[in-house]
């Protein structure tokens, strides 16, 4: 060897191993095909380097480790399996198997392009795989026994990788969380990388997940198999977060009319907004597929999927053309149609012209946001379409006109608000599933909020800090200046303050969708301090106001109130029950999200019998002791504490 071959071979050296072409690249990490230096894997490899420049940011330092420290310890034939991982002088890197073939990005975005539907069998088959992956990863241990509860949080077609054979891989574990190895947390909410239209809705409120988040994701990984289109698609993030959030699947409705009947339900199932009525496992998941499976008689298996494969590079070309940058619009416009592409582009093009706008902006006068205290609290919850100010008059819900033989429903009746009320106008809106508008004032002040079956839908008020750029500023998400120069272009971005902030870079778009649904449910908490004043509602009212579709919940709103409801009627309430013995649904009760220590407390009701006196006097401070009557007494009136009678 020559001392040229020895320079260009120590340059091309990363740790123990020879770097050869680079593959791909992503905007984590780059992969190369690789050998090692000395000895002999019993397979091709692949290098995965993460990418120079995010290599002095602890964030994706910390989420690149993750992925080896979880990789490493799975095992399976349906997941890319990872040899080897090793930190250098020239950076970070993960030893891989070599998947000869495309991922199933490549292979749905080429069926779409050539109008060929891809078998319904085909579909579920690939779908098994990924769900056995899955299922494996949610159920792992580590070599000492000890559950992983490994959470993939990123299943997408991009990450779906399928042989020249057919075998199908799932891969990418980089924004996983495995809670047994010291991580308790995501890093950033697990968006940092993560596919906002393969979120999970949970994953979008930014809740605790599990694997269900996964089944959900590939729901929609296997809708879009079907569909050959996006299943959530939007100009903007927000709005395609918020329909991740809200379960909307019109799409599917409209392009999904081909799915046979029984697949298509297998597939609302694994959709359902409502994490409990999914199917519990990726391996309930699975059966389901599989059982579908057998009812026909159409072959399928790897060797169909690899004559798919052929087929579709026989027509179209290459499908794994590695040193060739694919566009990223080329996906969006395949999937997704003509119309979203263009509002995208129009979408994108009016954010450029505001980021340049904010840039120069002068700031907006004071006097502008003296004089309309709700205007930017409107806007920023505003929808796609519809009026930035309601109708002259107020519609009324079918269910409150009168029907044959019977007297129109009566006014509502306006009532005083004594100090609490509003905990339990709350709870009882709840508890009965209304739907109308409740009404509550006090001196100047007013809020406005639309239930429906129990829930708001909509909150207006004329309160200032409740506008959503003051409760930005309060919660140190925006700086005053910020707010101020993002109002100035708010034209730009059809009124919207919260696309606004996400165009102009100012907050990320998973958590601005968190922070308006906080800001919405906020105006609740706030007005449970309401201590004078009256109220009324409306019975049926709908809103008639422009309103995002955030799928808010009461019980949340009562659970951060607990601390309005006055200590005298704790008192008054506690001294009447205390000795009678009490039984509390604590399933039922994880609905109102209380701290963690208020259910250890309670759920000694159920599990030793106890009165509530019982439990009272085993708490060593007043302010818990007050805490924990307090979250009794909503528990109660919810129906979801019971106590008994006493002879």
């Amino acid at each position: 060897m020559t001392t040229d071959d020895r320079d260009s071979a120590a340059a091309n050296q990363l740790g123990n191993y020879l770097l050869g072409d680079r593959l791909a690249a992503g905007g984590m990490a780059q992969v190369f095909h690789a050998e090692p230096v000395a000895g002999r894997l019993d397979c091709p490899i692949v290098l995965k380097q993460m990418l120079p420049a995010l290599a002095e940011l602890p964030e994706f330092v910390a989420m690149f480790i993750e992925e080896a420290r979880i990789s490493t310890t799975l095992d399976h034939p349906n997941i890319v399996k990872v040899r080897d991982f090793e930190a250098t002088d020239r950076g970070l890197f993960l030893v891989m198997d070599l998947v000869d073939g495309p991922d199933l990005l490549a292979v749905v975005s080429r069926c779409a392009t050539l109008r060929r539907p891809l078998a319904p069998e085909l579909a579920a088959y690939i779908a098994c795989h990924v769900l056995e992956a899955l299922d494996y990863a949610h159920g792992a241990v580590s070599p000492k026994g000890q559950r992983l509860d490994v959470v993939h949080r990123d299943v997408s077609p991009s990450n779906i990788l399928i042989t020249r054979r057919g075998h199908v891989k799932l891969a990418d574990f980089g924004i996983a969380r495995a809670s047994s190895l010291g991580r308790t947390q995501e890093i950033a909410s697990g968006t940092l990388k993560g596919k906002f239209g393969y979120m999970s809705p949970e994953q979008v409120r930014g809740e605790p997940l599990d694997g269900r988040s996964d089944v959900f994701s590939m729901g929609i990984v296997l809708a879009e198999m079907m569909m050959l289109r996006r299943l959530f698609s939007a100009p903007n993030d927000v709005d395609l977060l918020l329909m991740v959030r809200r379960g909307d699947l019109r799409r599917l409705d409209m392009y999904g009319t081909h799915i046979p009947d029984p697949l298509l339900a297998i597939i609302r199932k694994a959709l359902a907004v409502d994490r409990d009525d999914r199917f519990a496992t990726a391996d309930a998941f699975r059966n389901a597929l599989v059982d579908w499976l057998h009812t026909g008689e159409v072959r399928t298996g790897a060797g169909r999927l690899a004559e798919l494969l052929r087929e579709l590079e026989r027509e179209g070309g290459d499908l794994c053309k590695w040193s060739a940058k694919r566009s990223p619009q080329t996906p969006d416009a395949t999937l997704s149609g003509t119309q979203t592409v263009v509002d995208r582009r129009a979408a994108s093009q009016a954010a450029a012209a505001g980021r340049v706008a904010f840039a120069r902006a002068a700031l907006v006068p004071a006097v502008r946001r003296a004089s309309s205290p709700t205007a930017e609290d409107e806007l920023s919850l505003a929808p796609f379409h519809g009026p930035a100010t309601p109708p002259a008059t107020r519609p009324v819900a079918p269910s409150t006109a009168p029907r044959s033989g019977t007297a129109a429903p009566a006014a509502p009746q306006v009532r005083s608000l004594d100090p609490g009320m509003v905990v339990d106008l709350l709870g009882a809106i709840a508890r009965e599933q209304r739907t109308g508008a409740l009404l509550l004032r006090t001196g100047d002040l007013y809020k406005e909020a639309y239930f429906l079956g129990g829930h708001p839908v909509f909150v207006r008020c004329n309160v200032m800090e409740d506008r959503f750029g003051e409760f930005l500023v309060r919660r140190r998400a925006l700086t005053r200046d910020q707010l101020d120069r993002a109002l100035a272009v708010l034209d730009h971005f059809g009124g919207r303050l919260g696309q606004a902030l996400v165009s102009l870079g100012l907050v990320e778009p998973v958590e601005a969708v968190r922070l308006l649904a906080a800001q919405v449910a906020a105006k609740l908490v706030t007005a449970c301090a309401w201590r004078t004043g009256t109220y009324e509602f409306r019975e049926g009212e709908q809103n008639p106001w422009p309103a995002l579709a955030l799928e808010l919940r009461t019980h949340p709103i009562i659970g951060r109130s607990l601390a309005c409801i006055p200590e005298d009627r704790l008192v008054t309430w506690a001294t009447r029950v205390l000795d009678r013995p009490a039984r509390v649904n604590l399933e039922a009760a994880r609905a109102f999200e209380l701290e963690p220590r208020l259910y250890d407390h309670l759920g000694l009701l159920t599990r030793d019998r106890h009165t509530l006196g019982h439990v009272i006097d085993r708490i060593p401070t007043g302010a818990e002791r007050l805490l924990v009557t307090a979250a009794a007494y909503v528990l109660w009136r919810a129906g979801v504490l019971q106590l008994a009678l006493i002879a």
